[in-house]
């Protein structure tokens, strides 16, 4: 929007949507806590009353090249020197950035407290796993636009599979199973698995578990070289690569160049499938 418009001009229209929604949300009886950038953060007394503020900022007409999403979650905060913290607050960011354009999202406990009337307007998008959760948070998509909205087969459910991932590390050997802590791995003694070698970043990468796969997500200066069996290794460098089956990571340095400090990790995956009748 920026680069279309103009920075004043752009700016100015950011404001302007700004402020539409500080208006919507007040007149839903919500309290504004803070502006974030491009977006802003709120309280209500009830998930209703945001319900009904996010349904009309959603529906507001909007200029050309501008889109909202947003998000809601239920649950305890912490009020202080004007703002709100705690880990509803956490959860409630990581909803909202799964919601794509023109889109509400809302958690389990945020539609628990929803009522009868507002219910028939979500729908249950299933399980999704979300940073600083162990276990997946269910959500809901709010149904806002019945004429612009993709078709969806309620019945059909789909069992994330079952994975785990095996580490060997000189005589150290690390099981992760599904769902799973990140694992940070670098020079720093804090690291779950530290790699002593002067080209390894002090937290040179983490695997991270997202439905049933393991991503490898690189942080460092000198990138991360990962080969899948019988492969030429690649660098990922500032980027995350899937660790599929089985096959060696070289933080910093080439394998062949580095073999005492390379890691082996062996993938299984049970795919399962289960179908509900309703």
């Amino acid at each position: 929007m920026y680069v279309e418009y103009g920075d004043e001009s752009a700016m100015t229209l950011t404001s302007q949507c700004i402020q539409d929604m500080q208006s919507m949300v007040t007149h839903n009886g919500g309290e504004l806590i803070e502006t974030r950038g491009d977006g802003i953060l709120c309280t209500f007394l009830d998930v209703d009353a945001a319900f009904k503020a996010a349904q009309s900022i959603i529906q507001n007409p909007l200029p050309r090249s501008v889109a909202v999403h947003g998000g809601i979650h239920w649950g305890p905060v912490i009020s202080q020197q004007g703002s709100i913290f705690g880990d509803a607050v956490n959860v409630g960011a990581r909803v909202t950035n799964l919601a794509k354009d023109e889109e509400v999202i809302l958690s389990e406990d945020a539609w628990q407290q929803l009522s009868a009337d507002h219910r028939v307007l979500t729908r249950k998008l299933g399980e999704v796993s979300v940073k600083g959760k162990e276990q997946p948070l269910t959500i809901y998509q709010t149904l806002f636009s019945q004429s612009d909205v993709t078709q969806f087969i309620p019945a059909l459910s789909v069992v994330p599979p079952s994975a785990s991932l095996e580490l060997s590390y000189k005589d150290r050997i690390i099981s992760l199973n599904d769902p799973a802590p990140d694992l940070v791995m670098g020079r720093h003694r804090g690291c779950d698995l530290i790699v002593q070698h002067a080209l390894v970043s002090r937290k040179h990468a983490t695997i991270i578990c997202k439905r049933g796969k393991f991503f490898l997500l690189d942080h460092s200066s000198n990138g991360s070289f990962v080969g899948e069996a019988n492969q030429q290794p690649v660098v990922i460098c500032r980027d995350m690569a899937q660790l599929k089956e089985s096959g060696i990571i070289s933080l910093g340095i080439e394998p062949h160049k580095n073999p005492e400090h390379v890691i082996r990790f062996r993938n299984t995956v049970e795919e399962s499938v289960e179908i509900q009748i309703e």
